[in-house]
């Protein structure tokens, strides 16, 4: 996000689309016909239809996609990854946020760090105070990242 990177998007034949060299699409999916895609990178998504077999399209993000509408990658802001799940054999999704709802996810992450902290240091926390931490973590919507560091906090305590 920070590399201020140009996206660029478009309706494409689904036939032409699965040309470019390079594109990403989850195995196994169904695609409608035509297909919108999504280009991050220098390269517009006009470019690469001129010549899809170039190898130097693997170099940026070519996908299908549905729920990107951004024009460029920095008018994301902030960006957090709240899940991570297995959908299939071998398939990983991840869900992510940006702007204000990674904000608030990474804030409240931070508080929860702070409260992990504030009861790590006492002499004996209570099992109520440390219970009531543990359910607030796993029902938070909160970094993927961090939340499994924070579960296995509260464990130790």
């Amino acid at each position: 996000l920070a590399d201020d990177l140009p996206v660029s998007s478009g309706v494409v034949d689904l036939k032409v689309a699965k040309s470019i060299n390079g594109l990403r699409s989850f195995a196994g999916d169904t695609y409608p016909d035509p297909v919108r895609v999504l280009v991050v990178g220098k390269n517009s998504l006009e470019e690469i239809l001129k010549q899809p077999e170039r190898p130097e399209w693997r170099a940026q993000s070519v996908e299908f996609c549905g729920g990107t509408h951004v024009s460029n990658a920095s008018d994301a802001g902030v960006f957090a990854i709240l899940e991570e799940v297995s959908v299939a054999k071998g398939i990983r999704r991840i869900v992510g946020a940006t702007g204000e709802a990674a904000r608030n996810a990474l804030k409240l992450g931070e508080e929860f760090d702070e409260r992990l902290a504030r009861l790590e240091a006492a002499a004996k926390p209570s099992e109520k105070d440390v219970m009531t931490l543990g359910k607030e973590i796993d029902a938070a919507v909160i970094s993927a990242v961090v939340k499994p560091l924070y579960q296995e906090r509260i464990g130790k305590l």
